[in-house]
This record gives structure tokens, sequence and C-alpha cells, in this order.
């Protein structure tokens, strides 16, 4: 996960991998594998076991 802010403007950005233990998973075998989400007008970023 990050986030940056330049000149009044943030940028976010996440990878699509999902980790449990030793295991892996990119994105095209998690079905929801979006950590950014649009909540109404507000992105918010997901980590740890909360964007599993």
């Amino acid at each position: 996960m990050t986030i940056v802010k330049k000149n009044g403007m943030a940028a976010i950005a996440a990878d699509s991998m999902t980790k449990w233990g030793s295991g892996k998973e990119t994105a095209e075998y998690v079905v929801n594998h979006h950590k950014i989400v649009r909540v109404g007008d507000t992105y918010m970023a997901l980590t740890g076991a909360a964007s599993a």
C-alpha cells in the first residue's frame, strides 16, 4: 500500500496479491481482489486480513 500527496493531489496504489501464511494467490485466482474501495465520495485502502 502506498499513498502520496503532492501539490494538493493524492494518489493511492496497492498490489493485488493475497497471502495466507506461506501461500500466495494472485488477483486472477481471487474473486474480490480489490484493496482500494470507494465508499460514497471517499476511497479506502484495506490491508491485512481485512483485505482478503
